[in-house]
C-alpha cells in the first residue's frame, strides 16, 4: 500500500513566570501548525492547535488544550498524535486518556478522521518549581492518506436522484414534483446541474425548460426541490431527468405520468305543449364519454321570464332565471340525469337551454322548446235576492260569470231555464235577452278577458207556490260543454 507520510510539529512555546493560574479563564497563548506546512491557517487541510496559559504559579493546577481538525473534504487515515511532557511538569488528569504511554511521551491513535471531524485533548497538571515550562517540539503528528481508492472518493463521489410525482392526472391539473438529490458517497458533490426539457407537462410558472442547481452537497446530505407543474395535454409521458456534477458524477430519475381527459355528452327532453299553470318537466341527461373523471361538474338550465321554479333534483337551485347544479364529479363512462319542474305563468313559446361543463372539458348544450297555451275557464254563480217569496211578488236572480282561465273567452252566451211557476218580468246585462218558450236566451258576449266578470239580472214573478228551480248555463266557443247551475227558491201563499 503506497502511503504519504508526513510529520507536523507544534510550534515551540516558552512559558516563563509564576503568576497565579486561571486555567482557561485567564489569558491564553494560542499556537497552531498545519498540513500542508506552507499553507495559511485558513488553507490547511489538517490543523493542530495548542492553547496554554500565559502564566501560572508553581504547584498550582492548570490545564492546556490540544485540538486536531480534519478540514479537508476527504478522509484521513491512521492519524496519530504524540505529546511529550516537560520534565518539570506533573500530570494530574488527561482527557481522553492516551492509547499508549512511554516515559514522558503520550500517544493518541485516532485511526480514520472523516471530513470535518474534530478531536480535543485536555491535559491538567502543575509546574513543580518556579522558572519556565518549555513546550517545544513535543507534539508530533504522523499520518498517511492510505490507498488511492480512498483519495478517488473526492473526484468520484456518488449522487442519488429521486422524483415523487402523481402517476395519474387530468388535463389542466396542477401538481407538485418533489425532486431530492442525496450524496450517498464519502466526498462532496460539486456543481450539480439539472437541465431538462419537459414532455407533456410544463412548469406552473410557464415554460417547459427546467433548471436546478446545487453548488455543494456534502456526504450523507440531501437537497430537495418542490417544482410546481401543469398537465396541459392528454397522453402518457415519460421524462428521464439527468443531473450532472463535477468529476463525471451523474444521476438520473424517471417521472412517468398518464394524463386523462373527460368529455361530456348532453341530451334531454321536455313536453312540446303545456297550458298556462301546468308544470313543465325537464330531463337533462349527462354522460362522461372521456377517459378521465369530470371534476367540478356544473350544469345550468336557463329559462326565459314568465317561468316559475317548482323543484329540482340533485340539489339544483334557482337563481336569476336559471337552475344550477354543482356536482363533485362524474367518473369516466358514467351518466347522470338531472330533472327540474317549472311552471309557465302566461301564454308563451318557452325556449330553454341546458349547458354543462367540467374541468378540462368543452361546454356542451341542448335546447328545449315548449308551446305554452291558454284556455278559458268559466265560473258560473247564480244567486236569488229574496227567498222565500210570496205568490204574486217578484224574485230577482243574479247570474255571475267569471273567466278564471288563461285565455279570453269568446262569444260567451248565457241561457236561463224557467219553470211554469214563474214568469219573466224584466232582464238586463251586457246583452239583451230573448224569451224562447221556457228559456231566456242572452245573445253571446263577444269576449270575456282573463279574470273578467260579467253580470246578468233576471226578475221573475211568482205564479204559484212550491219549491222552484231557476237555472242558468253559460258556454263559449272554446268549450265543448256548457257550465250550468240551479238556484232553489220557495214560493208560498
Amino acid at each position: 500500500m503506497n502511503k504519504l507520510k508526513t510529520t507536523v510539529g507544534i510550534a515551540c512555546l516558552l512559558v516563563v513566570g509564576m503568576l497565579a493560574s486561571k486555567s482557561f479563564a485567564g489569558e491564553m497563548i494560542e499556537t497552531w501548525k498545519g498540513y500542508p506546512v506552507t499553507a495559511t491557517k485558513q488553507e490547511t487541510k489538517l490543523l493542530i492547535e495548542r492553547r496554554v496559559p500565559k502564566t501560572v504559579r508553581p504547584k498550582k493546577a492548570y490545564t492546556y488544550e490540544l485540538k486536531i481538525t480534519n478540514r479537508s473534504y476527504y478522509n484521513l487515515d491512521e492519524v496519530v498524535l504524540i505529546e511529550k511532557l516537560p520534565s518539570n511538569f506533573t500530570v494530574i488528569k488527561i482527557s481522553p486518556e492516551p492509547d499508549k504511554k512511554s516515559g514522558n511521551a503520550l500517544r493518541w491513535e485516532f485511526g480514520l478522521m472523516a471530513p470535518g471531524q474534530k478531536e480535543v485533548i485536555t491535559i491538567t497538571g502543575k509546574a513543580n518549581r518556579a522558572g519556565t515550562v518549555v513546550h517545544r517540539g513535543q507534539a508530533d503528528l504522523n499520518f498517511h492518506l492510505g490507498q488511492m481508492t480512498a483519495i478517488m472518493e473526492v473526484v468520484n463521489p456518488s449522487l442519488l436522484f429521486t422524483i415523487e410525482a402523481p402517476k395519474n392526472l387530468i388535463v389542466g391539473d396542477d401538481f407538485k414534483a418533489v425532486m431530492t438529490f442525496t450524496n450517498n458517497g464519502t466526498a462532496a458533490v460539486l456543481n450539480t446541474v439539472l437541465d431538462h426539457e419537459l414532455k407533456g407537462v410544463r412548469k406552473a410558472s410557464g415554460g417547459a425548460k427546467l433548471h436546478l442547481g446545487i453548488d455543494k452537497l456534502m456526504p450523507s446530505k440531501s437537497k430537495t426541490f418542490e417544482v410546481r407543474m401543469h398537465a396541459y395535454k392528454k397522453g402518457d409521458f415519460t421524462n428521464i431527468l439527468v443531473a450532472k456534477a463535477n468529476d463525471g458524477v451523474a444521476a438520473s430519475a424517471k417521472m412517468t405520468i398518464s394524463v386523462k381527459q373527460p368529455k361530456l355528452r348532453i341530451a334531454g327532453t321536455a313536453p312540446a305543449m303545456r297550458y298556462v299553470g301546468n308544470n313543465i318537466g325537464y330531463k337533462i341527461s349527462l354522460k362522461n364519454i372521456g377517459d378521465g373523471d369530470a371534476q367540478s361538474l356544473q350544469a345550468v338550465l336557463k329559462v326565459p321570464a314568465g317561468m316559475r321554479f317548482i323543484s329540482a333534483n340533485e340539489g339544483g337551485a334557482n337563481s336569476g332565471g336559471a337552475v344550477s347544479w354543482n356536482l363533485v364529479s362524474l367518473p369516466a363512462g358514467e351518466s347522470k340525469e338531472l330533472t327540474a319542474k317549472l311552471q309557465a305563468t302566461r301564454i308563451m313559446k318557452v325556449a330553454a337551454s341546458a349547458t354543462a361543463q367540467a374541468k378540462a372539458t368543452a361546454l356542451v348544450s341542448t335546447t328545449f322548446l315548449t308551446d305554452v297555451q291558454g284556455i278559458p275557464a268559466l265560473l258560473l254563480r247564480v244567486d236569488d235576492v229574496n227567498d222565500p217569496v210570496a205568490v204574486g211578488e217578484t224574485e230577482t236572480y243574479k247570474i255571475y260569470v267569471t273567466n278564471t282561465g288563461s285565455l279570453a273567452a269568446k262569444n260567451v252566451a248565457v241561457t236561463c231555464m224557467l219553470e211554469d211557476s214563474m214568469r219573466v218580468v224584466s232582464s238586463e246585462g251586457p246583452t239583451k235577452a230573448v224569451l224562447k218558450g221556457k228559456q231566456l236566451v242572452f245573445p253571446p258576449l263577444r269576449s270575456l278577458d282573463v279574470g273578467g266578470k260579467a253580470v246578468w239580472t233576471v226578475v221573475v214573478k211568482a205564479l204559484k207556490e212550491g219549491d222552484v228551480r231557476f237555472g242558468a248555463s253559460v258556454r263559449c266557443e272554446q268549450l265543448d260543454s256548457p257550465v250550468a247551475e240551479f238556484e232553489s227558491t220557495n214560493f208560498y201563499e
